[in-house]
């Protein structure tokens, strides 16, 4: 190689001195070694530093896996490698079941405006209309220390909620279209019981006032004594009865109190058992005829009165015949 570069200095420099470029042939072969020496560091720099290039990206490339290559097991890649497979690669038979379950959509008029979630217990408030989640309602009202719609903000009279059947029968629809699923927080997809015990108490019994008098009932007593004062003191046998069962008193009772009595055969009565209004009306009518009743409005009185002739008779005997004249 150095016999090369020596014969190459010579015929440069006997190519210079033809030309009359370095006269001196010496002088010239000199140049042109230098020349050479230096072009051949250089060049063989350049060759070293393309070599060490290729290398490096021939290394690069044999730590790929070719295309076609298998992925390399989990115990060769470490508990790493295990997580990142996991991670990257899902479970078939989730992916087959998210891709194969459709998404359900709650209805957003079955929602509560309180909590956005799917009415489970819906109810109204009486006051406004407006329909709520019962505990979400009722515990609103307790933290804010007076009744007042959610919605609306405006004062309620009481706390009366009621059960919203018509928002009830939609979810349970809905539940029965979407067998297996339970919506969003719920716990399970059983409904609770229709109006449960809440801030509304249960009307108390009124109590029955019992009369001394007779046993009857005060109000049975004050509304039988009215209509036995429009029937001439006494009421018929019909609405004995049937005042029996509205009251829920005894029959004798009402009949021993109420009920017609029976002249003795024979009889003789006296004004004073008549009744009240019937005696008051009868004896203004007699002052009126002499002291006795005409037989056309005897006949008239007892049909209004329901009183016997012969009684009204014996109370306002016949007027005496007057004395013939002469």
């Amino acid at each position: 190689m150095a016999q090369t570069w020596a014969h190459l200095a010579e015929l440069g420099g006997a190519f210079l001195h033809a030309g009359g470029v370095f006269p001196n042939s010496d002088n010239g072969s000199q140049i042109i070694r230098l020349a050479c020496t230096v072009l051949g560091i250089a060049l063989g720099t350049s060759s070293v530093a393309w070599l060490l290039l290729k290398k490096k990206q021939h290394g690069a490339q044999s730590t790929l896996p070719p295309p076609h290559a298998a992925v390399p097991s989990a115990e060769k890649r470490g508990v790493q490698g295990t997580e990142a497979e996991t991670m990257a690669a899902p479970n078939a038979d989730n992916v087959a079941a998210v891709e194969a379950a459709p998404a359900v959509v709650e209805p957003h008029w079955l929602m509560c405006p309180i909590t956005s979630a799917l009415f489970r217990d819906p109810v109204f408030v009486v006051d406004s209309g407006n329909t709520y989640e019962r505990h979400v309602v009722l515990e609103f009202w307790r933290l804010a220390g007076v009744a007042k719609d959610p919605l609306t903000n405006l004062q309620l009279a009481t706390r009366d909620v009621r059960t919203n059947w018509s928002v009830r029968r939609e979810v349970q629809s809905f539940l029965d279209e979407h067998p297996n699923y339970v919506p969003n927080g719920w716990d399970s997809r059983e409904l609770p019981s229709p109006d449960m015990p809440n801030a509304v108490p249960e009307p108390a019994a009124p109590d029955v006032e019992v009369d001394d008098e007779g046993g009857l009932p005060a109000a049975a007593r004050a509304h039988c004594a009215a209509v036995a004062a429009a029937h001439g003191g006494h009421i018929p046998e019909p609405l004995l009865a049937h005042f029996a069962a509205v009251f829920q008193v005894d029959h004798q009772l009402l009949q021993q109190t109420f009920g017609q009595r029976v002249q003795p055969p024979g009889g003789e009565a006296d004004a004073a058992e008549l009744p009240a209004a019937a005696r008051a009306h009868c004896d203004h009518i007699a002052r009126a005829n002499g002291g006795s009743l005409p037989d056309a409005l005897l006949t008239q009185l007892s049909t209004i009165f329901n009183l016997d002739v012969a009684t009204l008779r014996a109370a306002y005997p016949e007027a005496p015949a007057a004395p013939p004249e002469g």
